[in-house]
């Protein structure tokens, strides 16, 4: 019987303890490392037919976890829609979404970035062209923690 006296008041010297420990604030716990998101723009130019004249104003764009990523249209450009999707069929890909798609005057906005997005993406923008001709052009994206 002394043992369960012994233990019972071991126990409740803990309770005790730990009741009058000070709570840690949740709000200010939870701002911690908050950063704002940012929107990283990047500048196509998609011609059919003219390799030559495709270009991206990133080729390599570094941003953070969350940040969203938009692609537009130069008024040059004379696809009629495009999409941008990772580069391999069996390449990560850092968006919910397989791709995203924009169109001149609708930019492409990635902004459903994965929760574990971290490292280098290889991706392709394929421009919609009506005839046969293709307009392509495959940079990266790195995203950093």
């Amino acid at each position: 019987m002394p043992r369960n006296r012994a233990l019972i008041l071991v126990l409740a010297i803990f309770a005790v303890g730990f009741a009058a420990m000070p709570a840690r604030p949740r709000e200010a716990s939870s701002k911690v490392g908050v950063r704002r998101s940012e929107t990283h723009t990047v500048t196509v130019n998609l011609t059919c037919g003219n390799d030559t004249d495709d270009w991206v104003s990133d080729s390599s764009v570094t941003a953070k976890r969350g940040d969203t990523i938009e692609w537009v249209l130069t008024p040059e450009s004379d696809v009629e829609g495009f999409k941008v999707k990772k580069k391999n069929f069996f390449g990560r890909w850092l968006f919910q979404r397989s791709e995203v798609e924009g169109a001149p005057g609708n930019p492409a906005r990635g902004n459903d970035m994965k929760p574990d997005a971290e490292g280098l993406y290889r991706y392709e923008i394929k421009g919609r062209c009506r005839g046969p001709e293709k307009a392509e052009i495959d940079p990266d994206i790195i995203i950093d923690l």
